[in-house]
């Protein structure tokens, strides 16, 4: 049992320190893959305009 407590708690503990973080990493990994995805989509007009 108190195992099982303990186990709880640092979990409780770890999922609340985890938590918020994760959706701002989510929120960054997101921004940042779309922010390469519109670069590389803009690369790939500036060169077809050039040809």
């Amino acid at each position: 049992l108190l195992l099982r407590n303990l186990r709880y708690r640092l979990g409780h503990r770890l999922g609340h320190r985890v938590g918020r973080p994760r959706c701002l990493w989510v929120i960054v990994g997101g921004s940042l893959f779309l922010l390469i995805v519109f670069s590389k989509i803009r690369r790939e007009n500036i060169q077809q305009n050039k040809i």
